[in-house]
């Protein structure tokens, strides 16, 4: 831009101020790329055609820029997820589960295959722990235990979220046998009935999951000890991206915006003073002719 105006001035082209000289040519290329607009327009032909093309490529080249980092920020790219049993079994995960799981397996090929190929764990709170700490094992577990385990770990501010199957692999029942013919058997089904009824189980769910009942009262064979976790390396995975982490970039905007303001008020009460020195001057020259 600035050999192109210096070339148009040998032929005794006018041009304008802004672009004979190259640390102005480099504020404006500089302003057209950040989208602000440049204090006078190119006057020559030449200059003019050269200054229309970097708009058009710093328009194309920021939105590009833009649309990927936009792109980037709210979809990172994530693999296809794992939704299915067969899906577990074609991605080669570990996984595991403890031996007493094995009674209630079915006989179909899936189940053969996980019986197989599975790891066996000394309780299910131990694959649990595998399944948080490498990230690259899976188990089968029921919702009980899987919700009660990962309310542990909120209570020793472990934040881990886990990833289940859209589809149940097991299903089995909880049943209460009494001797046929026995008077109290409906008695026990109105019972149970109106538990579940009135949200019993439910509320005793809750109190379950509450933080006093789990550090003074642990289900089953629970002997996790949560501080062997290491809690820098597990709250480390990928979190949406917010307004807070742009918090250093509002303040970098609020300290430009209040470092041009006060020098825009610098510069008005600069060309005041010149003016008021310029008026002075010439009203002092005039008196002094008189």
């Amino acid at each position: 831009m600035w050999l192109l105006a210096k070339y148009e001035m040998q032929f005794q082209v006018r041009e304008s101020e802004n672009y004979k000289k190259i640390i102005y040519c480099i504020y404006n290329v500089w302003a057209v790329l950040i989208g602000v607009s440049v204090p006078r327009k190119p006057i020559s032909l030449s200059v003019r055609i050269f200054f229309i093309c970097w708009v058009w490529y710093s328009v194309a080249m920021t939105t590009v820029y833009q649309a990927y980092f936009i792109g980037l920020l709210v979809n990172p790219g994530f693999e296809k997820s794992i939704t299915t049993l067969n899906d577990l079994i074609q991605s080669e995960i570990n996984y595991g589960y403890p031996v007493e799981m094995d009674t209630y397996l079915s006989s179909d090929p899936p189940y053969n295959i996980i019986t197989t190929n599975r790891k066996i764990c000394k309780s299910v709170y131990k694959c649990l722990q595998r399944v948080v700490e490498s990230k690259d094992f899976a188990t089968i577990l029921d919702n009980l235990h899987a919700e009660y385990f990962r309310s542990s770990l909120l209570v020793h501010n472990i934040h881990v979220q886990f990833c289940t199957l859209q589809e149940d692999v097991i299903m089995f029942r909880a049943s209460l046998y009494v001797a046929k013919g026995n008077p109290l058997l409906h008695r026990f089904n109105e019972i149970i009935t109106r538990m579940f009824e009135a949200g019993l189980f439910e509320k005793w769910l809750k109190d379950l999951m509450s933080s006093s009942s789990l550090d003074d009262h642990p289900i089953d064979d629970d002997d996790t000890k949560f501080s062997d976790f290491t809690t820098n390396e597990l709250n480390t995975d990928y979190s949406p991206f917010s307004l807070i982490h742009l918090q250093v970039v509002f303040h970098m905007l609020l300290i430009g915006d209040i470092t041009s303001t006060f020098v825009f008020f610098l510069e008005v009460l600069y060309s005041r003073a010149c003016i008021t020195a310029a008026t002075s001057n010439t009203l002092y020259g005039a008196q002094h002719d008189h």
